[in-house]
């Protein structure tokens, strides 16, 4: 079974439904990275939004233990 799939999916709850998505973008969320340099630890807030290539015969499975 391969790893990865030719897809990618993008998990949304009902709240951001495809209408939403469709009207209003994507909601970027941020991810806080900290950076170790001479200088010393910079902080940085990286805008992302996530997806994934889960094969999409595994995607109801990925789905159900997200929500435990």
């Amino acid at each position: 079974m391969a790893l990865s799939s030719n897809s990618l999916v993008h998990l949304t709850n009902f709240k951001q439904s495809l209408i939403g998505i469709l009207n209003e973008s994507f909601k970027v969320k941020y991810c806080l990275e900290n950076v170790i340099t001479q200088v010393g630890v910079l902080k940085y807030a990286i805008p992302m939004v996530s997806f994934c290539d889960i094969p999409l015969s595994e995607l109801k499975d990925h789905i159900t233990k997200c929500q435990r």
